[in-house]
């Protein structure tokens, strides 16, 4: 009794065969790539942006530049050219859920590489700790792992040798991971990672059946059936005034044809003989929640709610639907952070310290170690409730509940990007404001009370709390007030 995560599945061909088998799904199921869709899409969104934090804000500002500009490359992004960081991103997460893991090379030039989890083999009958292309020490370090030079033939002879395989050891010598293997383990002996389709094998086999059968049983129901009940006036010699739809064996053995069904015809029955027609009900009562219940065993392994999975709210209130999303999130939230770790953290060191060799300032900071220094924001979601969350957030930040800065880490922004931004735009609408109501009063000799006020043509936005007067009258009295909303 007891055994590591590894030895459930310690053949390498059952291993392989989980990933291809949730492969197969995602690309030829009815529903399974969609769901695998919707977390994706929900999890990386827009993208996650790193914030440095040297300390130097005129050194931060230029890392942040140069990432975005090469994040967005696919040149300096990908060694095969076609990727963004975004891109990438996405199908990091795709092949962790479908497939189990992946793995990520970054090149000398700076380029990553992804390579799949099929590329990542044992080599045949080695003696060394090697699980499913990992080798490790006795107490489970990576030591390195092991790839296949190239896509392995599916017509070449099964088992690896040592010179089919290239080894990368797992870390460099200052210890930074040479290998990024993104993966989200559920044991602590669990070498490699396993599809997340893995538990509703049987039911998306089950969906599928269903689909078929029921796609069968609409084929039948396009036919009629016709109950014959005989009496005993039956006369089975009396063949020729029987009603010919079809053939037929009676059990006298004497043989009719049944043909020429058309629409409108009139069926007549032999002496002692009457026709009963029905059809089956399309669908039965039982296939609809049947389906639901399929399809709730395959979203709950997804981390989906069933209104996501199947983009359709209808069949709960507003309360149900905001429980199941807020659930949800909290699930996205935790892959995020583990994307952070696994992937978007390994990129920023790695080509931070490439920048480093070519400028002065970041070198500097590589040595006094402040270069390393940076946090990512997450993707944020979106209010369900705008007005309702919006006051919430408003509460929580005049209460001190929360700072500004971090309720923005929260939201998934940047604060100073968002006050940057902020007093940018307004500078602008004012300057252009005031310009146009110079115009304006120059050209119709406004003055006085009559003039026109930068405020007339760029009003800003009060804030929350804050009391509005107008004055109306030479005794400055106030004829209405009112109060900004949140």
């Amino acid at each position: 009794m007891g055994a590591s995560a590894d030895w459930h599945y310690q053949s390498e061909g059952d291993y392989l065969w989980m990933a291809e088998a949730a492969r197969d799904m995602d690309r030829n199921d009815l529903v399974i790539g969609q769901a695998v869709d919707r977390v994706v899409e929900n999890t990386v969104q827009s993208g996650f942006c790193p914030e440095p934090r040297t300390g130097d804000e005129g050194l931060n500002k230029a890392l942040k530049e140069r990432w975005e500009d090469e994040s967005t490359d696919p040149q300096l992004c990908d060694v095969a050219g076609q990727l963004t960081f975004h891109e990438q991103t996405k199908l990091v997460l795709r092949d962790c859920l479908v497939a189990g893991d992946i793995f990520a090379l970054p090149s000398r030039e700076g380029p990553v590489q992804l390579v799949e989890g099929h590329r990542c083999r044992s080599p045949h009958r080695s003696k060394k700790n090697i699980v499913h292309g990992v080798e490790m020490t006795e107490n489970r370090k990576r030591l390195r792992y092991w790839f296949t030079k190239e896509p392995i033939n599916p017509l070449a002879a099964n088992g690896l040798r040592l010179k089919d395989l290239r080894s990368i050891e797992a870390y460099d010598s200052s210890g930074r991971p040479n290998v990024w293997h993104v993966y989200f383990p559920k044991r602590a002996t669990q070498t490699r990672g396993v599809s997340a389709l893995a538990p509703c094998f049987d039911a998306a086999s089950m969906h599928d059946d269903i689909q078929f059968a029921e796609l069968l049983h609409r084929q039948v129901a396009s036919c009629f059936f016709i109950f014959r009940n005989r009496t005993s006036e039956w006369d089975p010699t009396l063949n020729n005034n029987a009603a010919r739809i079809g053939n037929e064996l009676p059990a006298d053995g004497t043989q009719r044809r049944i043909e020429g069904v058309v629409p409108g015809l009139e069926l007549t029955g032999a002496k002692g003989e009457t026709l009963t027609m029905d059809s089956p009900n399309i669908p039965n009562q039982t296939y609809f929640p049947h389906v639901r219940m399929v399809l709730t065993f395959i979203s709950i392994n997804l981390g989906l709610p069933l209104v996501v999975f199947l983009m359709d709210a209808s069949e709960t209130n507003f309360s149900g639907y905001r429980g199941a999303i807020d659930q949800a999130r909290i699930g996205f939230r935790n892959i995020q952070g583990k994307l952070v770790e696994k992937w978007c953290r390994p990129n920023w060191w790695w080509k931070v310290e490439r920048w480093a060799e070519d400028d002065p300032a970041m070198a500097k900071a590589l040595a006094d170690g402040s270069l390393w220094k940076h946090t990512w924001h997450k993707p944020n979601f979106a209010y369900i409730e705008p007005v309702k969350d919006a006051t919430a957030d408003l509460i929580r930040q005049s209460n001190l509940l929360i700072s500004p800065s971090r309720w923005a880490a929260e939201r998934g922004h940047d604060w100073n990007e968002l006050v940057n931004e902020t007093i940018r735009d307004r500078r602008q609408a004012i300057e252009q404001a005031l310009e146009v109501a110079g115009e304006l009063n120059q050209a119709h000799g406004l003055a006085g009370e009559a003039s026109v006020r930068w405020r007339d043509l760029a009003p800003l936005p009060n804030a929350d709390g804050v009391a509005v007067s107008i004055i109306d009258g030479p005794n400055g009295t106030t004829t209405n007030e009112e109060k900004a909303s949140a």
